[in-house]
């Protein structure tokens, strides 16, 4: 292959600007008397900042915070629906929030009739373990967030409407800082997408920059850019190592005014070397004559390094394809009765207890969003579950944090959530 040579341009970020201050972990020091332990949080927690502390907030509570005000109370209600337990979520700043699906009994008893028909979207959601999130970052309407990745004790996330890579405490939820800023310049971001996070780099799509730019961790200084030559319209990005290389795959939407090809639609993949160097990109998922393997609206990406596998998320097929890395259609896919409510958003691999797994995201916009799990060899289903109130769902990552694997969630555009896996 022909290398397009270096494409690396050092310089400094339009701006990065760190909230609070912090100690060598990221942590803020506020709590003194207010300590607490809401979950996963510790004193190490700016309570008047992140949440109206309360009596009633204390170590016997699943606290989360929310909105940049409130600690919510998780208790169970004590009632039961098909054998789950319902719960109520009490905020301490004069904001209830019952459960998000009121027990039905009708459905259980008249399952055949006519009119049961339109409580069986309800019957099947009630039937979903729910799973209470750990924390909540602060909300903000305005921002649009997208996409997550985890690095260290980080997490990072795709702004849209902001134009920048929020930062948040992995442990917790703190608000850490954000850098970027709109425009075209490096380092500058216009639309950042999807985001991935490996050896110390950053890499981030910018839609309507049409590039991808890879910034260093822990200074974000930037370091090189590269893809617009090439990419139409670049939304999810999966990044791995392979020998001395680094593969990026791309999910580029070709239907812009660059391009009036409908079948546009396909996965870019570069290849670089440890110094950023690129090498030739290779495409595939373009509609064929046989109409075999092709993509109807794309997103989200992932892969299984193991066996070399990319499950694709299909939004107009409401379908998860598998290829290989080398772009071949393998002929397997999930099918779209798994996604019936909402469309196919993020997904991830990941192992535990000597098994793998794919997470998938159902995004539904009004109701909360429903993560479906599947073994990573033979696709079938194993479990689903939701949260008590994360819904419309884009990006998703998992990590381990003291011990435990940690799945992290997009909450309306508006913040992030994070699940313990324990109880896979």
């Amino acid at each position: 292959m022909n290398g397009y040579g270096k494409m690396i341009g050092f310089s400094l970020l339009s701006f990065l600007t760190i909230v609070g201050n912090t100690d060598s972990y990221g942590n803020s020091h506020c709590c003194g008397d207010k300590a607490m332990d809401c979950g996963m949080i510790d004193c190490s927690i700016d309570c008047d900042k992140l949440c109206s502390y309360d009596s009633g907030c204390n170590e016997s509570m699943n606290g989360v915070p929310y909105n940049g005000k409130v600690c919510f109370n998780v208790q169970k209600h004590g009632k039961t629906c098909y054998g789950k337990i319902c719960y109520d979520v009490i905020c301490y700043d004069k904001c209830q929030k019952k459960c998000q699906k009121k027990c039905k009994s009708f459905c259980g008893k008249y399952k055949n009739t006519r009119k049961c028909k339109k409580y069986e979207k309800k019957c099947k959601d009630d039937k979903i373990e729910k799973i209470v999130e750990l924390w909540m970052t602060p909300q903000n309407h305005s921002d649009n967030l997208d996409s997550v990745a985890c690095a260290g004790n980080r997490i990072y996330v795709t702004a849209k409407n902001d134009h920048t890579i929020q930062m948040y405490d992995a442990r917790n939820g703190v608000p850490l800082g954000r850098f970027g800023g709109k425009g075209d310049d490096m380092g500058q971001l216009n639309r950042p997408n999807g985001v991935a996070a490996i050896d110390n780099l950053l890499f981030v799509t910018e839609r309507d920059n049409s590039r991808i730019q890879v910034f260093s961790i822990p200074d974000y200084a930037h370091i090189c850019t590269f893809g617009e030559d090439i990419l139409f319209r670049p939304y999810g990005i999966f990044v791995c190592k392979v020998d001395d290389y680094y593969l990026v795959y791309i999910t580029d939407d070709g239907k812009t005014k660059k391009s009036e090809n409908d079948d546009a639609r396909r996965i870019v993949t570069f290849i670089l070397d440890e110094e950023m160097n690129q090498m030739d990109p290779l495409q595939f998922g373009i509609k064929d004559e046989f109409g075999v393997g092709e993509f109807g609206k794309l997103e989200s990406i992932y892969g299984n390094l193991d066996n070399k596998t990319l499950l694709i998320a299909d939004e107009k097929s409401n379908e998860l394809k598998l290829y290989s890395f080398d772009g071949e259609y393998l002929n397997k896919k999930i099918n779209s009765e798994f996604f019936s409510q909402g469309d196919p958003e993020g997904v991830w691999f990941f192992k535990k207890d000597g098994r793998s797994y794919w997470l998938a995201v159902e995004q539904r916009k009004k109701k909360t969003t429903i993560f479906h799990v599947f073994d990573a060899q033979t696709l079938a289903h194993v479990k689903s579950f939701s949260g008590i109130y994360t819904k419309n769902t884009d990006g998703i990552c998992i990590s381990e944090m003291n011990g435990r694997l940690i799945l992290y969630a997009v909450n309306d555009d508006q913040a992030v959530t994070a699940f313990s896996l324990d109880f896979i």
